[in-house]
Parts: structure tokens; C-alpha cells; sequence
């Protein structure tokens, strides 16, 4: 039995990580000496427009429209510009989601965190009213074997890899799954990062060539220039594989499970796969987990409306004559509970007496020197 994990920066940010765009660009856009002078002018643009590069991805599509070039030399220089602002923003990105790592705790038990971990995957049906629940269950009841967790990663931290190769070092507490009444061992599979990681094969980018706005600008220049700004291109030019990869572990899933992850734009394509695999597996389901999906309000009317809201959206991934669009909805779950409960807030908090310690060390070193 597969059940397929997508993990967004929700995961991060349950830990107790400033991770979002916002949190980054509030850092970006201070302007540097060594600055070019359309980074520059980028980083203004950031400041003046905070609310478009809230989804700093379509804001980055959106960017191409300050580009102009007149002629063959103009728009190479253009798009060589914007080139270097891309390299320079994951960059920059790259280094503060590293600094943000380093405020995590060293994992230095790992009995204790691969028990942990078990609670959580292995807690995936909780949070589910009755009847919501039993359809999970029945959808992948004649799936053979133990459970097997694969993971497909949109973060670029690896701070999920660290603690799952910390329980599959630790499989034993996994646990079972009984079918058919042979008991088999649970086990954790593939962990794959579709958009590269901090260290190497980062994917900043937009979903497609429609998301571009400038996209005439790039005419008669080297195709890496455009290939760098779409994610499936990205993809393919870091020859990872990562799109058969990942195409192969959702083809085999036995339920997809979507964690900290909004369905935006810029990841259309996933949205896209995961729909159409809905229609071809009548029994394929989706949980979708959101932090503001609460289902145990007195009355239920907010989170139905939520739910509903989800759930067409997400067939609207679909052609419009896709027939069985209602019955792929009701095999779409939305909750709040939180599987990975047993790390939240997990990062060394820095209270004002560190920071000025902190400080005062590094007052003390320089003065040494």
C-alpha cells in the first residue's frame, strides 16, 4: 500500500521557521553596495508591491514586463539582467532558509524522534468525522502489503529528510499493517524534492509560459533564459529525472495526502496530475490539509463552504467535459488536523538574553582579532 505525501512550507513553518516569501523578502529587498542597478530597481519594486510578491513565484513571471529591448542587443541584455536577478534572489534564498535551519535543535535521539514520526504517519486518517473517515479506509482496504510513505518535497530545506532517514534508520517503530490477516512491516520510501533544495537544483519559477508576461522579450535568445523561469524546463535541464520520478510514485498511489501545500498557480501542473489520476482510479482519495479548516465549530456551515470551495477547485483542474467530476469531489477530504503535531515549535526560540550574549561574544571576538 502507497500513500503519497506532498509537503509544503507549511511543513517548515509548523517547526517554528520564518519561511514564508514574506518573511525572505523582508530581508531581499535591502539594498547592497555590490547591487547591479536592475537588481536594484527590483528589490524597489519588491518594497513598493509587498502584496504582489506575497507568491513571489508569479511575481517573478509578472517581473518580465519591466524588460525592454528594442533590438537583438537590447533584449539579450534584458534578459540577461533579469537572469542575474533570478540567480542573485535564489541566492539569497538559498542562504537565509539555511540560516533558518541552524535555529533547530540537534536531533540527538533518535528513538525518540523516529517514534514520533511514527505517531505521525501513521496517524494520517485522524482528525476525520465517522463517515468521512470509513470512505478513506475503504478506498485503498484491498491495497496489498504494509504501508509505504513516500514523499514528495516542494521545500528546498531538508530538515523532513533529516527525520525520515532518522526512522528508517529506526524502522522497527513504524509499525505494521495487517492484511488479509499476514501482519507486514510499515516503511518509508521515496523522498524526492521536485524544486531542488538549498544545495543544489533550485527551482524558482512559474508553472508555465502563459504565467510569463514579457514572454516575446525572449525571441532569438539562448533557450536556458526562458528554460531557468518554467519549472517543468527547469526540471528537465537539471536531468534529475524528477517529473518520471514523481509521475511513477503518484501513479502507484494508494492515497494522496497533501500537507501545509495552497493549490497555487505556479504548481498547476501537480494539481493537474493529481485530478487526473482521480478520474482514472474510481477509488483514489485526496486529503488536503489546512491550518484554518476547522470542522469541530458548533455549527458547520464555514468549513462545508471551505470544503466545497477545495473541492471545486480542484476538479477545475479538469476539462469541462470531464463527466464524473461529482463523484471525483466527494474523494476530496479537507481538515485541519495537524499529522505533524509532534514537532510543532521544535526551534530553538532566541530569547533577548541570548541575542545579547550572542552579541557580546562576537564584540569580544573582534576586539581579540
Amino acid at each position: 500500500m502507497n500513500i503519497t505525501f506532498l509537503i509544503g512550507n507549511g511543513f517548515d513553518l509548523n517547526l517554528g521557521l520564518n519561511t514564508r516569501y514574506s518573511d525572505f523578502l523582508a530581508v531581499y529587498k535591502t539594498i547592497r553596495e555590490e547591487d547591479s542597478n536592475f537588481i536594484q530597481f527590483m528589490k524597489k519594486r519588491i518594497n513598493e508591491d509587498s502584496i504582489l510578491w506575497s507568491d513571489a513565484e508569479l511575481a517573478l513571471g509578472d517581473s518580465t514586463k519591466y524588460l525592454i529591448g528594442d533590438d537583438e542587443k537590447t533584449r539579450f541584455d534584458a534578459v540577461e539582467a533579469f537572469s542575474n536577478f533570478h540567480i542573485d534572489i535564489c541566492m539569497r534564498l538559498a542562504s537565509y532558509l539555511e540560516e533558518q535551519q541552524s535555529r533547530l535543535p540537534s536531533f540527538d535521539n533518535p528513538e525518540e524522534i523516529a517514534k514520533k514520526m511514527a505517531i505521525c504517519l501513521n496517524g494520517f486518517a485522524n482528525g476525520f468525522r465517522e463517515e468521512s473517515r470509513n470512505m478513506i479506509q475503504n478506498s485503498y482496504i484491498t491495497a496489498k502489503g504494509g504501508i509505504n510513505f513516500n514523499f514528495i518535497v516542494f521545500n528546498y530545506t531538508q530538515i523532513l529528510d533529516d527525520l525520515l532517514n532518522i526512522t528508517r534508520s529506526n524502522q522497527k517503530h513504524l509499525g505494521t499493517r495487517n492484511h488479509s490477516g499476514t501482519l507486514y512491516q510499515n516503511t518509508i520510501g521515496e523522498i524526492i524534492h521536485v524544486h531542488g533544495t538549498t544545495k543544489r537544483d533550485m527551482v524558482f519559477a512559474v508553472n508555465d509560459i502563459s504565467q510569463i508576461t514579457n514572454k516575446g522579450l525572449y525571441t532569438n535568445v539562448p533557450d536556458v533564459y526562458l528554460q531557468q523561469l518554467i519549472k517543468i524546463e527547469t526540471n528537465r535541464i537539471n536531468e534529475q529525472r524528477t517529473d518520471e520520478k514523481t509521475t511513477a510514485i503518484l501513479n502507484a498511489s494508494d492515497l494522496i495526502y497533501i500537507y501545509g501545500m495552497s493549490l497555487g498557480e505556479t504548481d498547476r501542473m501537480w494539481w493537474q496530475r493529481i485530478v487526473e489520476l482521480m478520474k482514472a482510479n474510481t477509488r483514489l482519495c485526496v486529503i488536503i490539509q489546512q491550518v484554518d479548516a476547522d470542522d469541530e465549530a458548533l455549527i458547520r456551515k464555514n468549513f462545508l463552504i471551505k470544503r466545497n470551495s477545495f473541492r471545486e477547485r480542484f476538479v477545475g483542474f479538469l476539462p469541462d467535459d470531464v463527466d464524473n467530476k461529482e463523484q471525483i469531489k466527494e474523494r476530496i477530504f479537507l481538515t485541519s488536523y495537524n499529522i505533524f503535531n509532534e514537532f510543532k515549535d521544535i526551534v530553538h526560540k532566541e530569547t533577548i538574553f541570548d541575542f545579547a550574549k550572542k552579541k557580546l561574544e562576537e564584540e569580544l571576538n573582534t576586539e581579540t582579532v
